[in-house]
């Protein structure tokens, strides 16, 4: 399950739901048969003959529902593609609506969603993932991942104020989420406020001082204050933890170049050329291996 998704307990649920109501109607049966057999086109139809004969059976919602959550879930994640996940709300929301005050299917749809978030997140189309995450935070107010998956989601189409607003809320829900700290530094340096993006890069680290990309981006929040010596100090900090974090000696370069040091400048510089250098020639050799069918090693992702 994709990160951010809430654990449901699905299997299992269609049990203690189903069984509700309707237990004498053979579509209903029919429909479990199939469900348990992991034919979920087969019951849905099935649920769906058992709702058209009686509009108030509810355990034929609560069955198509769970059973559209499977169908989806079940599948490999490549083959999950927004328009799947639309095409499934459409037949859902309106079966959906009678019951969302039940928990357990505001559960179910908020799952869909989150998988249809994440689905347009990895095709770019942020600002969709962005209106999904909205509706997961409205069904689930609690869950401080989906505050911050709409809050990144918001950030990565500029929208920064409405995303440190969502950061914060995941904070107020979780005190010690520290990537909500550190994401509303990342959004208060696109914002160019700088000192308070450095009031919450030290915020995420007094509850992970080990994390380089927070040393490194507490950096450029020092240097755009003119604090280019805690800025180095950040970047040293930086690659004492992750010493293939090739952007910490970019930085150092730009760093010391603001402080007239030539000499320190140019090492740094040639050691961020040859690491990038190094950096491509593997990424172009894990992409050559994969093309071949061959599984290539880990590339330094910094």
């Amino acid at each position: 399950m994709a990160k951010g998704f809430r654990a449901i307990p699905i299997l299992g649920l269609a049990v203690s739901l189903v069984l509700l109501s309707g237990c004498g109607d053979s579509n209903l049966k029919k429909a479990r048969k199939f469900q348990e057999q992991k034919d979920y086109a087969q019951a849905i139809q099935y649920y769906k003959q058992a709702l058209e004969k009686n509009p108030d059976n509810q355990s034929a919602r609560y069955g198509l529902i769970e059973t559209y959550a499977l169908q989806l879930v079940s599948r490999p994640p490549q083959e999950v593609t927004p328009q799947l996940v639309e095409e499934a709300m459409v037949e859902l929301r309106p079966i959906a609506q009678p019951l969302m005050t039940d928990p357990n299917v505001k559960r179910y749809m908020s799952l869909i969603y989150q998988m249809l978030a994440k689905r347009y997140a990895e095709t770019g189309r942020d600002d969709k993932a962005a209106e999904a995450w909205t509706v997961v935070t409205e069904m689930e107010p609690s869950f401080a991942e989906a505050h911050y998956n709409l809050g990144i989601a918001l950030s990565k189409t500029g929208r920064y104020e409405e995303a440190i607003s969502r950061f914060e809320k995941a904070i107020s829900l979780n005190p010690y989420f520290v990537k909500g700290y550190y994401a509303i530094g990342n959004a208060l340096l696109h914002l160019n406020r700088n000192e308070e993006a450095v009031k919450q890069y030290l915020k995420a680290l007094e509850l992970n001082p080990e994390d380089p990309s927070t040393h490194h981006n507490l950096g450029v929040a020092y240097s755009r204050t003119g604090d280019n010596k805690k800025a180095v100090e950040e970047y040293k900090k930086t690659l004492e933890i992750e010493p293939n974090y090739y952007l910490a000696y970019r930085s150092l370069r730009d760093a010391y170049n603001e402080m007239n040091e030539t000499k320190k400048a140019k090492e740094a510089d040639k050691k961020y050329k040859e690491m990038s250098e190094a950096l491509m020639q593997a990424q172009r050799a894990a992409a050559q291996q994969q093309a071949q069918g061959q599984t290539p090693p880990d590339v330094a992702k910094k």
